[in-house]
């Protein structure tokens, strides 16, 4: 009745005239007539209960101070909203009302409206009345006066309760909000390393502290024998609590109140976009680039929230939970051509063909006639989102291969994880990379799982060993946008020194080492697949840059530099084939690179003849 008649735009402006600077003494003496305290004293006295539900008749009607009427006043209304939602708990419990629940989650925000169900409305009322941000609330002078003129409306003009349901904050129309939690307010926590001290509290500040001298000051007068008994001491325990309960709520904790909850809500949007509507991350075009920027939002909110509570780590170990991550790094690695060769490619067909006013896009049809599109990529992107598309993908990559490498430091998710598809992956990373962190974070999550068989298994069957190779020989600029001959060899030193240490790793690996050792012996001389295999990877960078000759070993910079042209082009036939979706690679039966300079050497037990001959000891 309450709520057909059209009482949520009169009660509901109530809230907001609370006065969170009321002193210690005007705050205890709030009457609240489903006071937290009275339930449990009814267990003790049956007449509690009523003494407590007619505490109300003893007030004053009229009081002299109207910032104090007006907060008993909103008390009363936060209240009399949780009956007509019936969201109090017992013994003030009524019968559920979605209909009024839906029109106060839409007015007082989700997050806020849910306290309502709170026995002290106190801590709802200061935050309504403050300007807070924080993971689960955002809270504003804007937002009060957009809601008042709402509400102010459909007092002259009538209520509609419809519309109060859909009602929607300006402010808030850009904020994604997945699991009940801001994503970009708990991702710049998560960033600055903030505590909840340092969220943007105003007026809550100052309220709880008040709160809490408020419980100093009744204490004393609450205790047995003081000036106050029975309800009223009741009440002023209530008010002192306040204070209590006011603190963490307007603090602005960092962390969700349900990590776990969080955590799985995360994982649910990230699998509804990336696996389901783009095809674990093969068709990364079906994202919008609100869409896409979402999505790289939550995966750094997934990331933050796995740093601060590991243990959330086992939820994410099966399959279906880890897909999203490892679709993340599927538009970088699967695609071939590269994205980023594809943008520039558009560009510079875009610049040669501006004369005879074509746009030096072609169809998707087209495309794939020409064998320009792999499995990965079946639709062509519109040049005009290229750029952004492989930027996109390049983030993509850089997050998912973050999340599965704090992922796997549990046993039952690395188990999970582990597949002849995830480790081919990371292999065409390696050899096709959009960034050095891409290049970097690859090798690094390769690096700790080289101790599955898996792992060896497509680095000597699949040429795998090859396109590691390809990164430890490199020379020269970096292929991905914005590399140079300046920055190549700071840029590349970590991932050839990554590449050295996963390849001794798989040389040790006794299931499939030996077919690794025995492609890198095809490709590398005798001695410095000696020195891959025993490591560390800085003395293996150390031999590749020095010249030797000594009975042990050959080298200088002519033979690394045929070593490297000849890796290289092995890597890219590989890289095609697989885009073919031919995986089994293997060399000639006779193929074994030949040097100019080992022409004539002959190698026996470990050492070059002629320069042991030369000097034997």
């Amino acid at each position: 009745m309450l709520l057909e008649a059209g009482s949520l735009p009169y009660l509901v402006p109530l809230l907001l005239e609370y006065d969170v600077t009321l002193s210690p003494e005007v705050s205890a003496g709030l009457q609240l007539p489903f006071s937290p305290s009275s339930a449990a004293i009814s267990t003790a006295d049956a007449d509690s209960l009523f003494e407590s539900s007619f505490r109300m008749l003893d007030s004053a009607l009229v009081r002299p101070n109207m910032q104090e009427a007006r907060s008993q006043h909103a008390l009363l209304a936060a209240q009399a909203l949780g009956r007509l939602a019936g969201v109090l708990q017992e013994p003030y419990q009524t019968p559920a009302n979605p209909a009024a629940t839906s029109a106060l989650s839409a007015v007082l925000t989700q997050s806020l409206a849910a306290r309502l169900s709170e026995p002290d409305p106190r801590p709802l009322l200061i935050c309504l009345n403050s300007s807070l941000e924080t993971a689960q609330v955002i809270w504003n002078s804007s937002m009060r006066e957009e809601l008042s003129k709402a509400l102010a409306a459909q007092r002259s003009h009538g209520s509609d309760l419809a519309a109060l349901q859909s009602f929607t904050y300006s402010s808030l129309a850009g904020e994604l909000q997945v699991g009940g939690v801001f994503v970009r307010v708990f991702n710049q926590r998560g960033r600055s390393g903030a505590s909840a001290s340092n969220a943007t509290v105003t007026a809550a500040t100052a309220a709880t502290g008040a709160a809490t001298a408020a419980g100093a000051a009744v204490a004393a007068a609450s205790a047995p024998g003081g000036p106050l008994s029975g309800g009223a001491r009741a009440s002023a325990a209530t008010a002192a609590a306040a204070g209590a309960i006011a603190s963490p709520s307007a603090a602005a904790a960092v962390q969700p109140q349900d990590p776990a909850g969080f955590c799985k809500a995360l994982v649910r949007y990230l699998y509804e976009r990336l696996v389901e509507r783009c095809y674990r991350g093969s068709e990364l075009h079906m994202l919008s680039r609100s869409e896409a920027v979402n999505v790289l939002e939550v995966l750094q909110a997934l990331n933050n929230l796995l740093e601060a509570e590991p243990r959330l780590l086992g939820l994410l170990s099966s399959k279906s939970a880890l897909s999203p991550m490892v679709a993340c790094i599927a538009p970088a690695a699967s695609s071939y051509p590269p994205l980023y060769e594809r943008t520039a490619n558009g560009a510079a067909g875009r610049r040669t063909d501006a004369a005879s006013g074509h746009s030096g896009v072609m169809s998707a049809a087209q495309a794939s006639s020409q064998g320009e599109v792999d499995d990965s990529s079946s639709k062509a992107e519109p040049a005009a989102d290229a750029a952004q598309l492989a930027d996109t993908a390049e983030q993509l990559a850089n997050l998912g291969l973050q999340l599965l490498a704090r992922a796997i430091a549990n046993a039952a998710v690395q188990e999970a994880l582990v597949d002849e598809s995830l480790l081919r992956q990371l292999y065409w990373l390696a050899v096709q990379p959009p960034s050095s962190r891409v290049l970097v974070g690859a090798l690094g999550l390769l690096r700790r799982l080289t101790g599955s068989p898996l792992a060896a298994l497509v680095a000597g069957y699949q040429g795998g060993a090859v396109l590691l190779l390809s990164v430890l020989l490199h020379s020269g600029s970096w292929a991905w946008p914005g590399a140079d001959a300046a920055t190549a060899a700071a840029e590349g030193a970590p991932a050839r020194a990554s590449a050295a240490d996963v390849l001794s790793q798989l040389i040790a690996q006794p299931t499939h080492g030996p077919r690794v050792k025995m492609i890198l012996g095809k490709l590398l001389p005798p001695g410095l697949v000696a020195a891959v295999a025993e490591g560390p990877p800085e003395a293996v960078l150390s031999a590749l840059g020095q010249n030797m000759e000594n009975p042990e070993c050959m080298w200088d910079a002519r033979m690394a530099a045929q070593a490297s042209a000849e890796v290289s082009q092995l890597a890219a036939a590989i890289r095609k084939q697989h885009a073919g979706r031919s995986y089994d690679w293997s060399p000639a039966a006779n193929y074994q690179l030949e040097y100019d300079n080992l022409r004539g050497e002959i190698y026996v037990g470990g050492v070059y003849v002629r320069l042991f001959l030369k000097n034997p000891k």
